[in-house]
């Protein structure tokens, strides 16, 4: 398989990437592009000469200019191909028009000189609003040819008093570097950067909130799912939609649906406070979830969305292109209130503008009713208005930086020509963690950031990412730090490694030998594991706080089953029916007195089981005839099984499928009692061709 020209740059194997550059470049026919390989193979023969010639020292700022001119190069190439091929599609149409729109310009642009970084930055001292449009038509420009230009004026961007504008920019900076991250380390200017700007914990502390933020929208369509089929089915179906302070019902429900430990969530000294924190995220629509984008995916056929531009404007009830409605005092009160993203909005605005006034007041009501009592959407306005003005600017900046990614997202995957262009929340691509990307290797040092973004991904189902990042960050933490096994266990264990979480649990027991948490998953993973010993030891600490948990008591039975200690099961069995008389209490005691040879009993315990539609029953009834030597009668208790079998199934096939199954399930234990292999086929067969249920 011949290496790509970008895995051979790479790799810093410049000649062989500049020969299959000179070809790529032949076939183009392109004088200006062609020079300038030229020159950089020429520079790059001159290099080596004087590396081989004059025994010269290693000259690597002229080496890594060279690897970055052959980048360049490439990626103009590859441009021109794209032209060339596809003539059609919107981005060479964009070129080849007049481009007149200043984001059109800036996106279809080419890498940047000195003049036109300038240029831009005139452009922006005299016309302040465009300024976050200009970064986002930035950051699709560097999808689609990588300019070091560019991503330095996102950095200075960053850097900006304007937090729409600087929160663009960092999503646009960590996008890009997710995108190129195998030709960064090729870019000393770039890492330098990215260096300097790191030093202030502010840019780490966005950086992972914005991490978390990509990640939520890259899950939008398991969230759009579960709208779709849970969520918004039960909310037309109910009466009314009861809205609760903190905006759902139950936090701890919410956050411990995967089976986390309690202790994870309420570990803090000050529960009020961790409550509290949670009642903020839950404001901020759980914290990120996009919840809206099964509502607005049908809302993006307005004209208005066949230009670019328009999917990344900020929202402006002063926008010219905004329909008549905005001018109506009660929509703008509904846009105040809304907590939409900037483009739904534009697309909240067209379809309210063709409603009639009595339908717009039906919405209005509909929203009303989901305020608390006795507040008005005036005073809900209000509340929110000062809310903003009076949150820390970190929640402001999250706010922002959500709206904008979610912005993107529908962009991504909504835009009519959506094919055309590299999406970054395609679910075949990697997750945002910075253990993804070298150039993130500034985060790994911050444990704090990393362990909260390692939660976020564990409570989201992501359990590798969350695993990896556990484990990584553990090497550094102190020992005694008992949730962090007990997280690394957890995780393992949802990827069903038994084995490996069963080693995390067992530390974290040794840490902190009173947590039940710790010790009921160890038994689940001890007994997957085999090790019916020790789960005992685990269960026998469970029960003795709790001595009548028939959980417990069946499962520690479950174990004297695994290790042939029938006699052992049978108090523990004979108590589980006592307490509970279900199906599954009788069936594990007639099978432990089976197996302790005591027919009668056992006898007596399946017909129980019969009592209770237990098919299966009739079988083992046949099998203890068989042990007392009464081979006629149970032939009548195996037919009686597949009758019911044939009942309960939907041909013949299937009747007699799960009739063979169940038969054949424990033969080999059945020898105990003298049951051979060869009489359980002749009584098979007897079954089949003697009593002729079939034929």
């Amino acid at each position: 398989m011949v290496p790509s020209i970008y895995s051979l740059l790479s790799e810093s194997k410049l000649a062989e990437a500049l020969e299959l550059i000179g070809a790529k470049i032949a076939s183009l026919r392109h004088p200006e592009l062609s020079q300038q390989y030229y020159s950089t193979r020429e520079n790059y023969i001159a290099y080596l000469h004087a590396q081989i010639s004059h025994n010269a020292p290693v000259d690597q700022p002229t080496f890594i200019r060279l690897i970055q001119e052959a980048y360049e190069i490439n990626d103009k190439a590859n441009r021109i191909i794209r032209i060339l091929k596809s003539p059609n599609d919107i981005y060479s149409k964009t070129i080849s028009s007049s481009s007149e729109t200043l984001f059109n310009k800036i996106w279809v642009s080419d890498i940047w000189t000195e003049e036109d970084v300038q240029y831009y930055r005139n452009i922006i001292d005299i016309n302040a609003p465009q300024y976050p449009l200009i970064i986002s038509a930035i950051t699709l420009s560097l999808y689609e040819i990588f300019d070091v230009n560019k991503i330095s004026f996102l950095f200075d961007a960053y850097l900006s008093s304007d937090v729409e504008v600087s929160m663009r920019a960092l999503v646009g900076i960590i996008l890009i570097l997710y995108r190129y991250d195998n030709r960064i380390h090729q870019y000393p200017q770039i890492l330098k950067r990215l260096e300097l700007t790191s030093e202030s914990t502010q840019f780490t502390r966005q950086f992972y909130n914005a991490l978390i933020i990509l990640q939520y929208s890259k899950m939008t369509d398991s969230v759009s799912d579960k709208m779709q089929h849970d969520i918004l089915p039960a909310i037309i179906n109910s009466t009314k939609f009861k809205h609760t302070e903190s905006g759902f019902s139950d936090i701890n429900d919410a956050l411990t649906s995967n089976g986390e430990n309690l202790d994870w969530i309420h570990n803090d000294e000050n529960d009020k406070k961790a409550e509290k924190q949670m009642q903020k995220m839950a404001k901020m629509q759980m914290d990120g979830a996009d919840i809206y984008m099964t509502t607005f995916r049908q809302l993006k056929s307005f004209p208005f969305f066949n230009t670019i531009s328009n999917w990344f404007i900020p929202f402006s009830e002063d926008n010219p292109d905004l329909p008549d409605v905005i001018n109506k005092p009660l929509v703008r009160k509904l846009l105040k209130f809304t907590p939409f993203c900037n483009s739904d909005k534009y697309s909240f605005l067209f379809i309210i503008s063709q409603i009639s006034e009595n339908n717009l007041s039906i919405i209005t009501n509909q929203m009303t009713e989901q305020l608390p009592d006795n507040i008005s959407l005036d005073e809900a306005i209000s509340d929110t208005e000062k809310d903003i003005n009076a949150v820390i600017n970190g929640e402001k900046e999250v706010e922002i930086a959500r709206k904008y990614v979610q912005d993107l997202y529908r962009f991504f995957n909504i835009y009519q020509y959506r094919s055309q262009f590299f999406n970054p929340f395609d679910s075949k691509l990697s997750n945002f963690t910075p253990l993804n990307r070298k150039a993130f290797s500034f985060l790994l040092s911050d444990n704090e950031q990393l362990l909260s973004l390692a939660d976020f991904f564990m409570r989201k189902g992501c359990y590798q990412d969350a695993l990896d990042i556990f484990t990584f960050v553990h090497p550094h933490k102190i020992e005694s730090d008992y949730q962090l096994w007990q997280k690394i266990g957890f995780c393992y264990q949802k990827q069903g490694n038994d084995f490996q979480a069963y080693q995390a649990l067992f530390i974290a027991h040794q840490l902190d030998s009173q947590s039940h948490w710790t010790i009921t998953h160890l038994i689940q993973t001890g007994f997957n594991c085999k090790k019916y010993h020790e789960t005992i030891q685990y269960l026998d600490i469970m029960l003795k706080d709790d001595d009548e948990n028939i959980k417990y008591l069946t499962k520690k039975a479950e174990c004297h089953f695994a290790l042939d200690e029938y006699k052992l099961a049978l108090p523990l069995l004979y108590k589980v029916t006592y307490l509970d008389n279900a199906l599954l209490g009788h069936q594990m005691l007639a099978w432990g007195l089976l197996m302790t040879n005591s027919l009668d009993k056992a006898e007596k315990e399946y017909y129980i089981c019969k009592e209770m539609n237990d098919i299966s029953a009739c079988i083992y009834l046949g099998h203890i005839c068989v042990a007392k030597n009464n081979l006629e009668q149970s032939l009548l208790h195996y037919k009686e099984a597949l009758h019911q079998y044939k009942n309960n199934a939907t041909n013949e096939t299937e009747a007699l499928q799960k009739f063979k199954t169940e038969y054949w399930r424990n033969a080999d234990y059945l020898k105990k009692l003298n049951i051979s292999t060869e009489t359980l086929k002749t009584l098979y067969d007897g079954v089949i061709l003697i009593i002729g249920v079939f034929y």
